[in-house]
């Protein structure tokens, strides 16, 4: 089989100045440089001593992340003449090179290689770097996944899963990578990544560390053979931060990835363990837990192909945030030109869907997936372009309001062969009032789906003053095939003691207010079930009574509605749904 080379013409590179900084900062004055000149990877040997080494002896990219390791590098740069951009560099990381009899005198093959356990920038931006794992291109490639020695030291395995393998040693540590679009990782098998972080040190027993600034720019990661679609290898994400209480900042941009799972995955698990804190004599003992502060990732530019050998169910993007909250989350994937996975969601965005539940009392979660050229969902049931749950609920101290924002706005073409278009969900609760929801589907490209086109469920309370604004509007055409579902549009959402998880069957909830927007869409077509269903309560649910609660629905300047049942659907109520003491209530 014939080596793929992806060559691509650079356009302009703009790098994120905060991470460099930030890294160059930690290290406490110069930086420290390192030069790969050669693409050998043998054992380590010694000879890669010196600063820059751009002259004589030979310094592998092993050797030269051995160097950072032991704090006298902080860069990690290749030297030109070896890794040109025009013809890049290969460097095998394969031990069957050693084996072959055609290569004799290559100072054998070390394999895997060694995990970072420093801050560093490794940079390739002007020059070519492959880093391959099947030298022979016989499919059996190098495994990385379950490797835990390289030269003298010994490395967990249950942690080891890339091929550059990041161990964060200390909270708040920083990585960047700068790939110039030729800084290739390719042909790995078993379960290997091609970029793995993971906040726990090389002790397993260690906790997890906060990563702080992580850049990863110009990347291409290739799983077996593009041009004809064969897979002959077995690899994972793409791009991998796992084991990690939170990042700080991390941006993925103009990055090209072909993975056999996630493409890029974000997992901010941290701890939702708690603990019961001595108030001392003059106060009750209080419940305390971990919770994480803000965190922002930006995932922009990329093309991103999961689940490339249509087995591992692998999301284009996948940010998993799994922990109490105190601050504010920001996830932006934007300006995409293609997310795509074969047989899982394009994007999928999730705070704290495990079935437990989280407190994010007083704090705000943003969530924008706009101006994507293309999204496409895997084809088997239940996978769709975006899906975005949000489960700020049943906390042990829940209360403080909480603020949601999520907008999916000027995507191009959305098809989603097995599930929802855009399927969101929404629930806070549970002891907080004036909390609020605020999401927009709006100025998107044509929504194809094989079961709903757009799919929101907003449950927002418990108690007062609680608020809702959903709009779906100025979208193309929205088409829901009816192969599983097969509604157009379906809203549900409600506001105050009628929100689910609320207990209360007696309790008064005022001042909830539930807004819709269905305006200027085009087409709008239900397979099998109704074009657009709207339903919900703004108050009290049960017997409760309510008060000055607003529930509005506006639908005009759409195209032609056509559901198989009912064109358009709606049961809404304002006050309560059953008790007959409310007043002053609009729907």
């Amino acid at each position: 089989m014939a080596k793929l080379l992806l060559m691509v013409i650079v356009a302009a590179l703009a790098v994120a100045a905060f991470s460099v900084f930030a890294l160059r900062e930690a290290s406490a004055g110069s930086d420290l440089k390192v030069t790969v000149n050669t693409p050998s990877n043998h054992a380590p040997d010694g000879e890669c001593e010196g600063d820059p080494n751009e002259g004589s002896g030979d310094c592998t990219l092993g050797e030269a992340i051995l160097e950072a390791n032991a704090g006298r590098a902080d860069i990690i740069n290749f030297r030109k003449s070896v890794f040109p951009k025009a013809n890049p560099g290969v460097i095998y990381i394969d031990q069957e090179q050693t084996r072959n009899a055609e290569l004799d005198g290559i100072n054998g093959n070390d394999g895997c290689l060694p995990p970072l356990e420093a801050q560093v920038l490794i940079d390739s931006g002007n020059t070519g770097v492959i880093l391959d794992g099947d030298f022979d291109n016989d499919g059996d490639a190098q495994d990385c996944s379950d490797s835990d020695v390289w030269g003298t030291k010994t490395f967990p395995v249950a942690n080891r899963e890339g091929v550059i393998q990041v161990y964060a040693n200390k909270n708040g540590f920083d990585f960047t990578l700068i790939g110039g679009k030729n800084f290739i990782i390719r042909e790995f098998d078993g379960e290997t990544d091609g970029i793995n972080f993971n906040g726990r040190e090389i002790d397993d027993d260690a906790p997890d560390h906060i990563l702080g600034d992580i850049l990863i720019t110009g990347y291409i990661f290739q799983d077996g053979d593009i041009d004809d679609e064969s897979d002959l290898y077995d690899s994972q994400d793409g791009i991998d931060l796992d084991e990690i209480d939170k990042v700080i900042n991390a941006q993925f941009t103009n990055n090209n990835i072909t993975a056999d799972d996630d493409g890029i995955e974000v997992n901010a698990s941290g701890d939702k363990s708690c603990f019961v804190a001595d108030a001392g004599a003059a106060g009750e003992p209080i419940e305390e837990c971990f919770k994480i502060s803000s965190s922002s990732v930006l995932i922009n530019e990329n093309t991103i192909l999961a689940d490339f050998d249509d087995t591992a169910a692998g999301d284009g993007v996948q940010v998993v945030y799994d922990a109490h909250l105190n601050g504010k989350i920001l996830v932006e994937v934007i300006d995409n030109p293609s997310i795509a996975s074969k047989d899982a969601d394009a994007v999928d965005i999730e705070y704290c869907d495990a079935g437990e539940g989280c407190d994010a009392g007083q704090s705000e979660i943003n969530i924008d997936v706009s101006r994507n050229n293309k999204l496409h969902g895997g084809e088997s049931g239940g996978n769709s372009c975006v899906e975005i749950d949000i489960e700020a609920d049943e906390g042990p101290n829940s209360a403080g309001s909480t603020d949601v924002s999520v907008d999916v706005n000027d995507n191009g073409l959305c098809d989603a062969g097995g599930g929802d278009g855009y399927v969101i969900q929404v629930d806070i609760c549970c002891d907080a009032s004036f909390s609020t929801a605020t999401v927009n589907v709006n100025g998107n490209d044509d929504i194809i789906a094989d079961e709903d086109g757009v799919d929101l469920e907003l449950e927002v309370g418990c108690g007062d003053g609680n608020e809702i604004n959903a709009s779906v509007s100025d979208n193309r055409n929205i088409e829901g095939q009816g192969n599983g579902g097969g509604h157009g549009v379906v809203i549900e959402a409600n506001a105050g003691e009628a929100s689910d998880g609320c207990t209360g069957t007696d309790t008064e909830s005022d001042e909830n207010a539930i807004n819709v927007l269905l305006n200027d869409n085009g087409r709008i077509d239900g397979g099998d079930a109704q074009a657009v269903d709207i339903s919900g309560t703004a108050g009290a649910d049960a017997d409760g009574n309510g008060d000055d609660n607003v529930w509005t629905v506006a639908a005009k300047g759409n195209g032609r509605i056509h559901g198989q049942e009912q064109g358009i659907l709606i049961d809404i109520v304002a006050g309560s749904e059953e008790g007959d003491d409310g007043d002053d209530n609009i729907a």
